[in-house]
């Protein structure tokens, strides 16, 4: 639904007064201005916390761009990476030691898709 016009001033406007009908966790995981600079869209890992293996979501798209995830642990050490071709990839978290760990996804220069996982 498209708003035509300020409710309180009557100025005419073409903004979208509700989104495109797309999930909250669609409407998350779109790429979205961070301080004015880079972008970025959220990545998701269920089950999260893990014990063993872990099925990261690329948002819907990005697929067929062949990106590379990389996983880092707490000191930024990259412990993970592979490069993603479907739109859910496994992880194996089995020999991960206890902690946090940041996934990382850079689409360009001014793209990246960033996540959390937390192996138990």
């Amino acid at each position: 639904m498209l708003r035509t016009e300020n409710d309180v001033t009557g100025e005419k406007l073409n903004e979208p007064l509700f989104n495109d009908g797309a999930s909250r966790s669609e409407q998350l995981a779109k790429p979205r201005a961070v301080n004015g600079s880079i972008n970025q869209a959220l990545l998701v890992a269920s089950p999260n916390p893990t014990n063993d293996f872990a099925t990261v979501t690329l948002p819907a798209g990005y697929e067929q761009l062949g990106l590379k995830l990389q996983i880092f642990n707490s000191l930024g050490a990259l412990v993970y990476e592979t490069v993603l071709t479907q739109s859910l990839t496994l992880i194996d978290c089995s020999t991960c030691a206890n902690g946090l760990y940041t996934m990382r996804v850079p689409v360009s220069d001014q793209l990246v898709m960033t996540g959390k996982l937390i192996k138990q």
